[in-house]
């Protein structure tokens, strides 16, 4: 059975600190996430942002510096720029072993959904980063190219010792193939990420939408 885990999150009030919505666009590389109205707020740092919609939905990160002048600033870069209008909730991580325990009997198996714009001729562009918090495994990972006019490879990489990324699998796609594509049972380690890429090997002439997701379950 699929758990909503960001709703189930929300139910557990004393674990936010703050729901927002960013007001600008943030650093193109996604090294901030800009809201003016933290400047009314408490400093967050040390807490931890977690991104509630858009193509970035479900990546989470530590808070590193004052948040009160309006800007989050990521321990570690998001997988894109964080945009105007996309919600984050700021989650203090304070919890009772009670509090623990109610998340881990609520949550099953989370499913996160998104949509890449792919840029025409922009080279190979991140699909979806994924910070596993704990011990995890990535059940099912599906992409939809049925928008796709021309070839492609879709890379897997693992950030294999903390910090850089390794390619671990490649699929090459090419046009007359079944448009769903899609990778299981992948087991990862906290705090060692996954990234899943897409790269044109024949010029797609145009931008196109790819809708993704991913199901996981912590051990």
């Amino acid at each position: 059975m699929a758990i909503d885990f960001l709703g189930e999150l929300r139910a557990l009030r004393g674990l936010i600190s703050y729901e927002g919505v960013a007001t600008a666009d943030g650093a193109a590389g996604g090294g901030t996430l800009v809201c003016s109205d933290l400047t009314l707020r408490p400093d967050y740092d040390g807490n931890v942002v977690v991104i509630t919609s858009g193509a970035l939905i479900g990546q989470a990160r530590d808070i590193d510096g004052a948040t009160n002048l309006g800007t989050i600033t990521p321990t570690a870069v998001f997988g894109g720029q964080i945009v105007a209008g996309v919600e984050f909730i700021i989650v203090a991580l304070r919890m009772s072993i009670a509090e623990v325990a109610d998340i881990e009997e609520k949550l099953d198996l989370v499913v996160i959904d998104g949509t890449l714009a792919y840029l025409d001729a922009g080279g190979e562009q991140v699909v979806f980063t994924y910070i596993p918090l704990r011990e995890t495994r990535l059940n099912t990972i599906w992409l939809d190219l049925v928008n796709l006019t021309q070839n492609a490879d879709i890379r897997l990489y693992h950030q294999i010792d903390g910090a850089n990324y390794r390619i671990f699998e490649t699929f090459n796609w090419t046009v007359g193939m079944d448009d769903g594509v899609y990778f299981r049972n992948i087991a990862l380690d906290a705090g060692r990420n996954l990234q899943v890429t897409i790269q044109e090997t024949v010029d797609e002439g145009a931008d196109r939408d790819i809708p993704w997701y991913y199901a996981y379950e912590p051990r």
